[in-house]
């Protein structure tokens, strides 16, 4: 199968990679038809497969430790809340397996999350368990640096797969757009669920057998991989499953031996993922490569200038959200676990927030008694169905009335957003509680329950 320039149309001669010397041009042999032998574009050696299987190249083993040290720094700058998922779904769950206690939501009671993600997470925390190093610092700490040099290998394989496609110069293009988007350094890091497929799905697209490859350069061991990575990626969000039902079957339509493809390669790996449900596409390394295919044809003053603009426009914004934009949630827990240190058993706290507002029991490490709002779906479909979450703040007086009565014992800390101290103040001094810290959530909340600063009440000693 020849390999064409997206523009010109032309055939293309592949680009070696560093390291590897140029193909050399494959000629048929006399008397056999030259058609017939149309998809052999190029001969290479067995030392040069073997180099293209290699995962890193001289060159672009260097490209990875610079790109590693990157993103290490990007997940030490990351200090503020996205979304609930990112220790709900992850952390959570992993200190839950390692320690034994925590919370799991409604979806791991019910089977309906997969533990591959949270599993790597787990493995962390059993070995800093092991070797008594499991401080709240380090739990906090090192999952995101984790996360930040798995993000580092998509940075790394985006680049590749780019190249591989449009050639060197886009690659470079693309990988600068990619380093400079906001949404990347405020989000690659964090442990989430969609980062893990990001990064599994990049990868896995470098190993993909594209058309206008030739075939000769794709060997049985790249298949393996990239049905492996994609597999893997659909464990770990099964989501992923409408990105890579198709690509998997134009893969088996341009392959010369179908049966044997389909019995050796697509069986095996994808067994383990029978039955997975498709969901939408994930579009982060199409709004990259975009850019980079576009920015290759402007002239130079024009790509500073447009590069000037990226990054005057991207940093701001990602500094603001990684270090100011709601930062309240995770600096609090600090503070409680701090508080966990010194009171232990005897302490118990109260989160009056919309559920799933803060980390839990990842980000205190004490098995001391916490209660939030919670808000499950009614899978019973009941009618008139409300969470505890919605009944709370349609009358917070009359749930506290109920929940916390004359012989109930009271919270020694209770932790809301300071839109609802109107609402309770009433019972904060009536229980005899005063307000013993505050943290800067945001200066843009995003829903009325949600308020500028995070505030913890104390009960006073009586």
């Amino acid at each position: 199968m020849s390999r064409y320039n997206l523009r010109s149309r032309r055939t293309l001669q592949p680009e070696p990679e560093e390291g590897l010397t140029p193909a050399r041009e494959y000629k048929p042999p006399p008397g056999r038809d030259a058609s017939a032998s149309a998809g052999l574009a190029v001969e290479t050696t067995p030392k040069e497969r073997e180099s293209s299987d290699t995962l890193l190249s001289i060159g672009d083993g260097l490209l990875f430790l610079v790109l590693l040290t990157g993103r290490l720094l990007n997940a030490a700058v990351v200090q503020t809340a996205h979304v609930p998922d990112e220790y709900w779904q992850s952390l959570e769950v992993a200190h839950n397996m390692v320690f034994g206690y925590g919370y799991l939501t409604w979806e791991w009671q019910a089977g309906l999350r997969g533990f591959t993600y949270p599993l790597v997470f787990a493995s962390l925390y059993k070995l800093l368990a092991v070797l008594r190093l499991d401080s709240v610092t380090l739990l906090v700490f090192l999952p995101r640096l984790l996360q930040g040099l798995f993000t580092a290998l998509c940075d790394l394989h985006l680049y590749k797969v780019t190249r591989k496609l449009h050639g060197k110069e886009v690659a470079q293009w693309t990988l600068l757009c990619q380093l400079l988007s906001w949404f990347m350094f405020y989000c690659g890091p964090r442990t989430l669920t969609n980062s893990m497929e990001t990064v599994l799905t990049t990868a896995a697209l470098y190993y993909y057998p594209w058309p206008q490859e030739p075939s000769t350069r794709v060997s049985s061991k790249q298949v393996v991989i990239y049905l492996s990575l994609a597999a893997l990626s659909c464990l770990v969000r099964p989501t992923a499953a409408i990105m890579w039902l198709p690509l998997c079957g134009l893969h088996l339509v341009n392959c010369r031996n179908k049966l044997h493809t389909f019995t050796l390669h697509f069986i095996p790996v994808s067994g383990p993922k029978a039955g997975i449900s498709p969901a939408p596409l994930q579009l982060s390394l199409t709004v990259v490569l975009f850019p980079g295919l576009w920015l290759q044809w402007l002239t130079p003053w024009l790509r500073v200038s447009t590069v000037a603009l990226l990054l005057v426009t991207n940093l701001p914004l990602a500094l603001y959200t990684s270090l100011v934009h709601q930062r309240g949630t995770v600096d609090v827990m600090s503070y409680l676990s701090q508080q966990a240190d010194r009171q232990g058993q005897h302490m118990s706290v109260l989160f009056l927030m919309p559920c799933h507002s803060t980390p839990f029991y990842s980000h205190v490490h004490h098995n001391v008694s916490m209660r939030f709002l919670e808000c499950p779906p009614d899978l019973e479909r009941r009618p008139g169905y409300m969470d505890e979450a919605d009944i709370f703040y349609q009358d917070p007086p009359a749930w506290l009335k109920t929940n916390y009565g004359p012989d109930v014992p009271l919270p020694t800390h209770v932790v809301m957003f300071n839109t609802l101290h109107q609402d309770v103040e009433d019972f904060l001094t009536e229980k005899k509680f005063s307000k013993c810290a505050e943290y800067f959530h945001t200066h843009i909340p995003l829903e009325r329950r949600i308020g500028n600063y995070v505030q913890v009440y104390c009960l006073q000693a009586t």
